[in-house]
């Protein structure tokens, strides 16, 4: 998928985008399908700033013994009288979806902040 809009309750844009900084590394859970195959692959997420609460994420996908092309995404959110993360990819080849990116960055907050995600959509 290109994009994905999370909508998510319990929590703020400023509490969520204060987090996404820095590099991360996602090594379980993801598997990349190729022509033959599936292999797991750890994601290196590196976070910009961009304006406000939207940031740049350039996402490096590692497995062993083999190379793959990074991802380049922007994520923002919108308070709207509730919260709405939207990742877009903006620029790879679609290896890794912004769902899926998507739901791996919520992972990785929930161990920080408590919320929950009430709807997804995908475009």
């Amino acid at each position: 998928m290109k994009e994905a809009v999370f909508t998510i309750k319990g929590v703020s844009c400023r509490d969520l985008t204060a987090l996404l900084e820095g590099v991360w590394v996602v090594e379980e859970g993801l598997f990349l399908r190729t022509a033959n195959d599936f292999f797991p692959v750890r994601l290196e997420l590196r976070f910009t700033p961009l304006s406000g609460s939207c940031r740049v994420v350039h996402v490096k996908m590692k497995s062993p013994g083999r190379r793959f092309w990074g991802e380049t995404f922007t994520v923002c959110c919108r308070e709207e009288g509730r919260v709405l993360l939207r990742i877009s990819r903006r620029r790879g080849v679609g290896r890794l979806g912004a769902d899926s990116l998507g739901y791996r960055l919520l992972e990785a907050l929930r161990s920080k902040l408590e919320f929950c995600i009430e709807e997804v959509r995908v475009f």
